[in-house]
């Protein structure tokens, strides 16, 4: 990956009028006397949490560094992935941290993927009724997404994210040096979201995706994801007013298929999936161009995801998992459309349309007929 000359970039997200969220994007910040500098402010006390994964690619070296220059720092591990994510992780924590002496005045931070970032995101909005938190996101996906807005959540036996909070952190510190190893499959994961970002307000933003060399610039396109998303939730934080919901394009159908699949399909592969569907269903309504359509499918294909499923699903199969959906309104399946590249589709404000069980049926198999011919 070519990796950009330092830089560093600031965006605060105003959320009341007596807390802010602020959100640097400074290549080599881990490692430099800025980061210092904030650690002191922000505690006298820290704890960090990560998964064995990136306790032993970055933590422990980290953790290191930081203890040397007399930051004080201990260190608690979750489950890898979407297994922390569960009321029992979150409790086990609490109680470590209570069995610490962890207090409210004590620094939270996490360092991991998007789902440590919305576990750690809701334990820190419950713990001692809010606990300060540094979000510092090692993935393509938490840089552009999870780490981003205050969205926190655990899963449950019912689905994903039914239980959790909407809590910023106060700082979110972007790095993309952290992206350096990143496996390919995780690439594709973020990728995922900045593709719905092009697709949901950036029309500019879809045609640099498609003649994009992957790795390179990659800045540039984090920059731009955020720029999207901060504008999003800074209008709408607590998604009363609905515009917010413009960022759920392609989860109706990928948050179904990530709990079908038992977590094991990629989140990023599993929101494809659904913007593919939620495309097709935009088309079948008259919203969206064949033109349009067929530009996004080969976007989406060009990105070479994952959508092998351990096995067909039943539209009855996929109809029960979608009405449990936090968006489900008068027993009827909610997504996110589009009217075009760029634009989402409303109706009196509303942005989220109803959607009948045989649409969806229609558009699943029209992606099983698609990725046959791909």
């Amino acid at each position: 990956m070519n990796v950009q000359s330092a830089r560093s970039i600031t965006i605060q997200q105003q959320v009341t009028r007596t807390f802010h969220s602020e959100i640097i994007i400074h290549s080599g910040f881990l490692y430099s006397p800025t980061c210092l500098n904030y650690l002191r402010s922000f505690a006298k006390r820290h704890v960090l949490f990560c998964d064995p994964l990136v306790k032993q690619a970055i933590g422990d070296d980290w953790l290191n560094w930081a203890r040397f220059h007399q930051i004080d720092v201990r260190m608690l591990t979750l489950p890898v992935g979407e297994a922390c994510k569960t009321r029992k992780c979150k409790a086990d924590l609490e109680d470590q941290l209570l069995t610490l002496g962890m207090g409210k005045e004590d620094g939270f931070i996490v360092l991991g993927g998007g789902a440590a970032t919305d576990l750690i995101g809701f334990l820190a909005s419950t713990y001692c009724r809010g606990a300060p938190l540094i979000a510092i996101p090692t993935t393509l996906l938490a840089m552009v997404d999870a780490s981003i807005g205050g969205k926190t959540a655990v899963n449950t036996p019912f689905g994903k994210n039914l239980i959790g909070s909407f809590y910023l952190p106060s700082y979110t510190w972007i790095d993309d040096q952290l992206l350096t190893s990143l496996p390919e499959n995780e690439w594709n994961n973020g990728c995922a979201e900045i593709i719905k970002y092009a697709l949901i307000q950036s029309p500019l933003l879809f045609e640099h995706l498609t003649r994009w060399d992957k790795k390179t610039h990659v800045l540039d396109l984090i920059e731009q994801s955020i720029a999207i998303k901060h504008q999003i939730v800074s209008s709408d934080f607590d998604e009363k007013l609905g515009w917010r919901h413009v960022l759920n394009f392609g989860h109706t159908l990928g948050h179904a298929l990530e709990y079908l699949e038992g977590w094991k399909i990629s989140h990023g592969a599993a929101v494809a999936f659904g913007m593919l569907a939620e495309s097709f269903i935009s088309w079948c309504k008259g919203l969206l161009s064949e033109r349009e359509l067929n530009q996004i499918v080969d976007l989406i294909h060009s990105f070479s995801f994952d959508f092998t499923l351990s096995r067909t699903y039943s539209l009855e199969e996929w109809m029960t998992v979608i009405l449990r959906d936090k968006k489900t309104r008068k027993a009827e399946a909610q997504c996110v459309l589009l009217k075009g590249i760029g634009q989402v589709y409303s109706k009196n404000g509303v942005y989220l349309t109803s959607v009948k069980p045989d649409w969806i049926g229609e558009a699943l198999a029209w992606i099983s007929t698609l990725n046959q011919a791909h």
